[in-house]
């Protein structure tokens, strides 16, 4: 098979691919990167093609998204279920379409230590607060954010509170639930140009 037969746009598609395998320390390119490339070029036929059967193509571009978890316990062990095709943040009514999936996990530990989750995507860094209500869930983000801020990127905390003001994003998790959760988002575009 030679390269140079395939349109331009491929081929940029699996340069694209690669940067994302290595970027996520894979040493392969495998079917999930070339995917989500091809679905990021947005001007593309993958994206409508996709549409057109069905898929939810915002939800295939959230592959790689990488998942940071507390652990508070000494040999704590991990769960995963629910899988929904479509969910709403906020979730109104308390659930979305329900369906099967196969998911590639990999763990890490990692030194140090976070009080809160949090979730890195190409473009962000979401960091999930909880509370009896929206409002606390709400503040513990934010607090959450401050201290990221200042302790791992070196951030006065009133200049950590007065940045979120101007580009923090507060997104409903879940609601109406027990426990709600509220994600503050922080483009990486910002988080870049600290320390």
């Amino acid at each position: 098979m030679r390269f140079d037969k395939f349109t331009t746009k491929f081929q940029q598609a699996f340069a694209d691919a690669q940067s994302l395998a290595v970027g996520n320390d894979n040493p392969y390119i495998e079917p999930q990167h070339l995917l989500s490339a091809l679905v990021a070029q947005g001007d593309g036929g993958t994206s409508s093609l996709l549409a057109r059967a069905g898929v939810n193509v915002g939800g295939l571009q959230a592959a790689g998204n990488r998942v940071l978890l507390p652990v508070f316990v000494p040999g704590a062990l991990f769960g995963v279920g629910d899988p929904h095709a479509v969910i709403s943040d906020g979730i109104a009514c308390g659930t979305g379409v329900e369906c099967a999936a196969t998911a590639r996990l990999r763990f890490d530990v990692l030194p140090g230590t976070i009080a809160r989750p949090r979730i890195e995507t190409p473009q962000a860094l979401h960091i999930v607060g909880f509370g009896p209500d929206l409002d606390t869930a709400a503040r513990d983000a934010i607090e959450q954010g401050i201290l990221y801020l200042a302790r791992e990127k070196g951030m006065d905390e009133e200049d950590a509170y007065m940045l979120l003001s101007l580009v923090g994003d507060l997104v409903i998790g879940t609601s109406p639930r027990p426990i709600m959760g509220v994600r503050l988002i922080i483009p990486k575009a910002i988080v870049a140009q600290l320390r």
